[in-house]
């Protein structure tokens, strides 16, 4: 499976993971959070598919979604095998950052 977060890749609703306060007091941790929550979820559906190896689940994520393999392997949720980031993190590119660096990078460390 690859999910997408809300609000993205066309799905419905907000994606409640990003609005976690502005570049200068962005809250890293609650759209962590907010994000593995939607994870969770969609390992709870593939757990029951009948064709889904649901003990052999890997978590693999780029950029916000590295950030979210992360926090989401720390629920322990039942069937996760491990997770690998790809420069996991969030924010960067706005007016007053330019692309590439973290918004509150000292929080997001």
């Amino acid at each position: 499976m690859v999910p997408m977060r809300r609000g993205y890749a066309g799905s419905d609703g907000a994606s409640i993971a990003d609005d976690s306060g502005s570049c200068d007091n962005a809250n890293h941790s609650k759209s962590a959070e907010e994000a593995s929550i939607d994870v969770a979820a969609v390992i709870k559906y593939i757990k029951g598919l009948s064709y889904a190896n649901s003990n052999k689940i890997l978590l693999v994520g780029v950029s916000t979604g590295g950030l979210t393999a992360l926090a989401t392997a720390s629920l322990n949720v039942d069937g996760v095998q491990g997770a690998i980031n790809f420069a996991g993190g969030r924010g960067g590119k706005n007016a007053k950052n330019i692309s590439g660096f973290a918004c509150n990078e000292p929080n997001l460390i």
